[in-house]
């Protein structure tokens, strides 16, 4: 089949289109995805999720919700509301990234009690040593309940966490009341602008 000079100028503005595009549009949107993204993948750890999906997820929604805030097109009384909702998703996030359940359970019920490692011979194996319990029994208990509150407190996260995530079930809406009223900005499906 012959090639006219139509068929070649064409194939060849696609192709030119392609180029440009790659060089005038994507490259910079991906050295600018790089450059926010930076830090998360600078510490990403392909072995725990602290260091991996947390810092990429936390970074991409605080991009967003600065977005969406500053140059959004939707109506405020939603708008807001995604904002807000990104925003406490962020922070719990970062709490469950840097691990602050048991300061936050501190500040409820009172610090741990803390003392210097010691080691003393093992009575029944004489090679070896065991660590020294200073603690009495109330200090014991006390530090038990911090550490239940601890675990109590990142349960409530995690479960604020996919609450946040999953958003309304809108079936359940009232067809009398206005949408806007009823949702509460919740839904990563939903936040898009």
């Amino acid at each position: 089949m012959k090639r006219t000079f139509e068929d070649f100028y064409y194939s060849v503005k696609y192709r030119g289109n392609e180029i440009f595009d790659l060089i005038f549009k994507d490259l910079p949107r991906i050295a600018k995805n790089f450059w926010i993204f930076r830090k998360a993948i600078a510490e990403y750890r392909w072995y725990g999720g602290h260091n991996s999906v947390f810092p990429l997820l936390e970074t991409a929604i605080t991009d967003m919700a600065v977005n969406i805030k500053e140059k959004g097109y939707e109506i405020d009384e939603s708008r807001l509301k995604k904002v807000a909702k990104m925003e406490r998703l962020v922070k719990l996030l970062n709490d469950t990234s840097e691990d602050k359940f048991t300061e936050y359970a501190e500040n409820e019920i009172g610090e741990l009690f803390h003392y210097d490692i010691e080691f003393e011979p093992s009575p029944n194996h004489p090679s070896c040593y065991q660590l020294v319990d200073k603690k009495t029994p109330e200090e014991k208990e006390h530090n038990s309940k911090v550490f239940k509150r601890s675990r109590e407190i990142e349960k409530e996260t995690w479960d604020e966490i996919w609450e946040i995530l999953k958003g309304q079930d809108c079936s359940e809406f009232d067809k009398d009341i206005d949408w806007e009223k009823q949702f509460d900005g919740t839904g990563i499906r939903g936040w898009w602008d």
